[in-house]
């Protein structure tokens, strides 16, 4: 008799043929009706991101004859196979736009007529081609629909949440997100969630980042540089490398990949990055799920992928650097790829390319890690395997090196070979200064007083969690060099090969400058995680099986997992720094208006190096579009508006005269602005660099200064003098 299961699943059938042509023919119905004036609010933007997040890869998919059953693989392949295209499509037409008369390539017109054109012609190969394998199944259990719908609801309470705290400021919708995404971590405990893993994961990712991201018109790590540098392009309707002598302009990601987005979807810089690039960004940790759900217990990879989701550094960080993310989203693609199955054919290959092409030209830190890894992992695969030499793998080892080479060398003036060779040499030069926290922010971070209890225990958490990383590695390996096998933790020998230069990095950002210049400790952690996330499972189960043998008491480690992770989750996310009332900064998101309100200068300030306010966004503009020359004097973290919507575009970290501080304003050029934020005028609180002694000072220090310039622009927060 057939099981429950058996009789309650449903099987879908997708023609992908038709699917891609009716978005494509909605795309084009909206696109025509915008030009001709009939506007229909959302349905541009909405058909536009279903476009150019599956038309081209599913299409490209059906091309290549990529049978790929598994639903979310399909997914992720889709995707990623519609931005590769779609950036590699942005660089063709930006380059020989102009050599046949095409002023600005990047503009509307001819960006969305030439990606028409190819999805077209995609399509007709396709169906002349490929109709026979232009059906895709799936399978769905018709009594878990209901239950996708209730786990799709964190991302609108997300929404909710962001708005209520911007305009309202009132936390408690996001405080409840916060404990509803804890729970999801007890999922396991419930068999039939385990066909909602992947939902699961991925509304969690998505609901964490955009409550972050949607709270505020601001920007964070380098998202403020970033968005100067797109919209750059945007406007100009074209990318030109050699313009500037700066890493943000030589990467594709940006300058291509976010222009483009922002055509074919009819939004602008702002919304691709709170809205689009999220959605791309969430499916990294479910890459990593489906990299492990084949090598071991679905319950385990699930706890994997969600403590990766749960450590803030991806959710508030990475969520703050663009080209970080883009570049993540194609590393966890080729991760899949090694880990997979997969024949190794012409499609197959040609994916590899796409993606590796795709992760070198959307960031330059990843790029360059994936570089150091590549060769050490494949050296420790041949000695796990006792396998001969591998050609195939020794070929991409060599493709990828001379693409890294080739594109950071020739883009933007090679300022970013120049820029790692330097940190290289940094490295090198101060190992001297081993152990030093004023050379390693990994140490620093470790060393730095956390008054906040809080804040403390979190570091605790941190510190055990790599501790079962580094505990679970050491019995992977020893293991597998033993000859023993768990059928619980079959991981791919490839994928274990990469995790030990991953552990490797991780160490080695002790040593200084390692990650003092480049990607610091938080970002780049993001990135080795990918490798160790299910070591850490494996670290804490061999705990528990010693407390099991050792006091004889039998302990459910997935209940103790899920329990630890959700703990984890509330102490990463700030809930339990805002609930208990301790005074610290414990979120953007869900702290924003008490600190406004009532906050401590500390706070504030705090608060406002990731924060605008809405005065400083206003008069941030007004300075883009009247100021009569460039020298603009500041406090620290003003840059970042000035950089983004006052369009200051590759200012670099403010210095000198530029950086306001009571000594420099006495030596100011005449003609220079004097721009002070609404913390500056109204709160009376300058900052210099956060790591900086004394980073916080009042603005009364320059007052009398400020008396004898004269005030050109007042918004009743953020003011602006002229010297």
């Amino acid at each position: 008799m057939a099981s429950d299961d058996v009789v309650n699943m449903l099987e879908v059938k997708v023609d992908l043929l038709k699917i891609t042509l009716a978005i494509q023919l909605a795309f084009l119905g909206a696109f025509l009706s915008d030009q001709l004036g009939f506007e229909l609010p959302i349905l541009r933007q909405f058909v536009g991101s279903l476009y150019l997040f599956l038309v081209p890869g599913m299409l490209l998919m059906l091309a290549l004859r990529i049978n790929e059953a598994d639903g979310v693989n399909f997914l992720l392949y889709s995707v990623g196979l519609s931005l590769s295209s779609l950036m590699a499509l942005g660089l063709i037409l930006n380059f020989a736009g102009p050599l046949i008369g095409i002023a600005r390539p990047l503009s509307t017109y001819p960006t969305c007529t030439f990606i028409i054109a190819f999805s077209a012609t995609l399509w007709i190969f396709c169906i002349l081609y490929r109709r026979k394998n232009a059906v895709a199944s799936f399978r769905i259990n018709r009594e878990l629909i209901p239950w996708i719908i209730v786990f799709l609801f964190p991302i609108f309470l997300s929404v909710f949440g962001a708005y209520l705290v911007y305009y309202e400021g009132n936390n408690t919708l996001l405080l409840a997100l916060l404990v509803i995404i804890a729970l999801m971590a007890f999922s396991p405990l419930s068999k039939r969630a385990r066909s909602l893993y992947p939902l699961i994961i991925f509304v969690a990712s998505l609901s964490l980042i955009y409550h972050i991201v949607l709270s505020s018109y601001s920007f964070g790590g380098d998202t403020h540089i970033e968005y100067g540098f797109s919209n750059l392009a945007l406007e100009r309707g074209i990318w030109d490398p050699s313009i500037m002598a700066n890493s943000n302009n030589a990467v594709a990601s940006l300058n291509i990949l976010v222009p483009v987005l922002c055509q074919l979807s009819a939004m602008n810089v702002l919304q691709v990055f709170k809205i689009l690039y999220p959605i791309i960004l969430s499916l990294v940790p479910l890459g990593l799920y489906s990299v492990l759900k084949r090598q071991i217990e679905p319950d385990l990879a699930f706890l994997s992928a969600y403590f990766y989701v749960s450590v803030r550094f991806f959710y508030t960080w990475v969520s703050e650097f663009v080209k970080q993310g883009f570049a993540m989203f194609f590393l966890v693609l080729i991760i899949l790829i090694f880990a997979s199955k997969m024949k190794r054919n012409l499609a197959r290959e040609l994916m590899l390319v796409l993606f590796s092409f795709s992760l070198v030209v959307s960031h330059y830190g990843v790029s360059y890690l994936f570089l150091i890894f590549v060769p050490i992992s494949y050296a420790f695969q041949l000695f796990f395997e006792k396998l001969e030499f591998d050609r195939s793998f020794s070929s991409y080892i060599l493709f990828y090196i001379v693409l890294v080479v080739f594109w950071y060398m020739y883009i933007s003036s090679g300022y970013v070979f120049e820029s790692i060779i330097s940190m290289s040499d940094r490295i090198i030069s101060n190992i001297h200064e081993l152990l030093n926290p004023e050379t390693s922010d990994t140490l620093a971070l470790l060393t730095k007083e956390t008054p906040v209890l809080s804040k403390m225990i979190l570091k605790g958490l941190y510190l055990l969690t790599n501790a079962f990383i580094a505990l679970g590695l050491m019995m992977f390996i020893y293991s597998k060099l033993k000859g023993a096998k768990d059928p619980g933790w079959n991981l791919n020998t490839k994928y274990v090969s990469f995790s030990v230069p991953s552990f490797g990095f991780l160490a080695a950002s002790l040593f200084p400058y390692v990650t003092k210049y480049g990607m610091d400790i938080s970002r780049s952690y993001c990135i080795i995680l990918l490798f160790l996330a299910p070591f850490c499972i494996i670290g804490f189960t061999s705990i528990l099986k010693s407390v099991k043998k050792l006091f004889r008491k039998n302990v459910d480690v997935v209940k103790a997992l899920a329990l630890f992770f959700a703990i984890f989750l509330l102490f990463n996310s700030g809930w339990v720094t805002e609930v208990a009332g301790e005074k610290d900064v414990s979120s953007v998101a869900i702290s924003q208006a008490r600190i406004k309100s009532s906050g401590t200068p500390f706070e504030k300030a705090s608060l406002y190096t990731n924060y605008f306010a809405e005065e400083d966004i206003f008069s941030a503009r007004w300075l883009s579009k009247y100021r009569t020359s460039s020298l603009v004097s500041s406090d620290f973290y003003a840059l970042r508006v000035l950089a983004s919507y006052g369009m200051f575009v590759g200012k670099g970290v403010p210095e000198g005269k530029d950086l306001l501080t009571p000594s420099s304003i006495s030596d100011l050029d005449e003609g220079a602005y004097v721009y002070l934020r609404k913390l500056n005028w109204k709160d009376g609180i300058m900052t210099k660099f956060v790591w900086e002694k004394d980073w916080i000072w009042n603005t009364r220090d320059i007052t009398p200064y400020l008396n004898q310039m004269n005030k050109i622009y007042s918004n009743s927060g953020s003011v602006i003098f002229l010297y």
